[in-house]
């Protein structure tokens, strides 16, 4: 180890937010050359000792995770007992967080194991300041799940202010300054996910997935190609809530009705996932976007490029209900595979090239 890794500078640490417990990782500390003080004086950075659980290890060998796993391993233990029902909140600093391993964060407790929080809060300082860049191939990015007890019960979970993305080997085209350099980094080009929220088994129904001010970047969209789940992949009986958020790239956003996660058969298909667009941008370029669930909202939004109602063929004739308010439109919804029970479209735009493809009504289509 050189030198420069036994001198500390202090620093003030980041300042905890309102109302969670906060845990707080940099990306910038000794190892990687951004700062003369471990981590930068956060919890957790890229000078954490790999699967550390707190923050007074350090490297080599190094977090593969930016510090996130780590973060999210040490408020498991130290909030496990606290009377929020072991919630906390990660806090990102400004900079760049590199994922070359999966963050897997288990969530959800029953009277009988309380060894998980029941949520945890991803937030970052705003979405061109804070970028988490899955940064290899196969990888599933931040992966939030639940165990598959059915009585596990899971509080909402809430994804903040950054930008989340695949490492394509150039900057984005929404032009986030953080990225400008990401060519210096190895691809990320076949990437599952940037963000999974999984709910096995039934554990965990009806919970709340909050994004709020987050952009997520899928890859190359002029390629037609995206991660091989969904940039953001979501399966299970949750309502989802985006608000002034971005998606694009191609499978930027899948979101699946599922009662039991990575069944792969029809049988474990349900309606119960709704989910909320409010102030968003949707744009798959020259791919596509998925959302199969029994209720699905546009509000104040532009929609641009392909939208699917069906995933794969298991979930072909689900039924769905869908309004889309004060939008606007260009492109082709298909719902060709969809069984489509309401839908309504109220004061909305409609530009050149927009194709809608509807085949199965069950009961009500209101223009």
């Amino acid at each position: 180890m050189s030198d420069i890794l036994h001198t500390y500078v202090p620093k003030v640490k980041y300042s905890k937010i309102q109302g969670k417990p906060s845990i707080t990782v940099s990306a910038k500390g000794i190892s990687n050359g951004l700062s003369d003080t471990y981590n930068d004086g956060a919890d957790f950075g890229p000078d954490t000792l790999l699967n550390a659980t707190s923050p007074d290890q350090y490297g080599p060998p190094y977090t593969q995770t930016s510090g996130i796993q780590e973060a999210y391993n040490y408020g498991r233990i130290k909030y496990q007992s606290s009377n929020m029902g072991g919630d906390f909140t990660i806090t990102l600093g400004e900079g760049v967080f590199l994922l070359n391993s999966d963050v897997n964060i288990v969530i959800g407790r029953s009277s009988t194991d309380l060894s998980n929080p029941s949520a945890v809060d991803i937030v970052g300082q705003g979405r061109t300041k804070t970028a988490v860049i899955v940064n290899q191939v196969g990888l599933n990015g931040i992966v939030i799940s639940t165990t598959s007890n059915t009585a596990t019960a899971v509080d909402n979970t809430t994804i903040q202010n950054l930008y989340m993305g695949v490492g394509y080997g150039f900057s984005p085209p929404y032009g986030s300054p953080l990225t400008n350099n990401i060519a210096q980094y190895p691809t990320g080009k076949g990437a599952n996910s940037v963000l999974s929220y999984q709910l096995l088994g039934n554990g965990g129904q009806g919970t709340q997935l909050d994004l709020i001010n987050v952009d997520i970047f899928s890859g190359n969209w002029n390629n037609g190609y995206g991660p091989t789940n969904g940039a953001l992949y979501v399966w299970g009986g949750i309502n989802i809530n985006a608000f002034g958020s971005t998606f694009y790239g191609d499978r930027a956003v899948a979101l699946i009705g599922s009662s039991n996660a990575g069944s792969g058969t029809s049988q474990y298909y349900d309606p119960f996932l709704t989910a909320t667009f409010e102030g968003c941008y949707l744009s798959p370029g020259n791919g596509n976007q998925y959302i199969t669930g029994y209720l699905i909202n546009i509000r104040g939004s532009n929609i641009e490029g392909n939208l699917n109602l069906n995933y794969n063929s298991s979930t072909t004739g689900l039924t769905t209900n869908m309004t889309i308010e004060g939008s606007t439109i260009w492109g082709q919804f298909d719902l060709t595979d969809a069984t489509v029970n309401f839908i309504k479209l109220n004061d909305i735009h409609l530009l050149a090239y927009t194709e809608m493809y509807m085949m199965q009504f069950s009961a009500v289509h209101h223009l």
